[in-house]
């Protein structure tokens, strides 16, 4: 603050005007912010802020996906990855919500499988099947078994079986 000198030779009115602020917290374990930053803003200040739908890991089967935010002040909690634009009027905190992926391989030698190989949410509990393809007049398939690898997996003769998700 630099002090100001003021000569008084007559009477003086002096009103101080303020400004008032709001903290906007952002809080999260993984990813990068982005949009408007965490800091101190004028009341009225528009927000937009957004995070990283899906951070890898060094394991390139094993991702975090980020599945909404929890809030507190001028803004509602909700889901995914982008925070509807929000006025700011208040002390606000939003907080990351994340869930760790696996990338799960499900394949048959013939036919089809349910559902396709892809990410799935750790602890997800699935329905896997496959379908022969369709018989010739030369040619039928009869199933024999899965064999499943890591944590969850099924290893076995039903054609329909439930697995938990808990690894790639």
């Amino acid at each position: 603050l630099r002090p100001v000198v003021i000569s008084m030779r007559s009477p003086i009115t002096f009103t101080w005007e303020w400004t008032q602020a709001f903290n906007l917290s952002i809080i999260t374990a993984r990813g990068e912010i982005h949009g408007t930053a965490p800091g101190w803003y004028e009341v009225g200040t528009l927000v937009s802020t957004s995070m990283d739908e899906y951070v890898p890991t060094e394991d390139e089967n094993v991702r975090w996906h980020c599945t909404g935010w929890e809030a507190s002040g001028s803004v509602a909690s909700g889901t995914g990855h982008v925070v509807p634009d929000f006025v700011l009027d208040a002390v606000t905190t939003i907080t990351w919500q994340w869930e760790r992926q696996f990338y799960c391989t499900i394949d048959s030698n013939v036919g089809t499988v349910s559902p396709s190989s892809g990410w799935f949410s750790e602890g997800l509990v699935m329905d896997i099947s496959t379908t022969p393809p369709p018989d010739t007049d030369d040619t039928r398939y009869y199933f024999n078994q899965w064999n499943g690898s890591g944590d969850g997996s099924y290893t076995g003769p039903d054609v329909e079986a439930v697995v938990t998700v808990r690894s790639p």
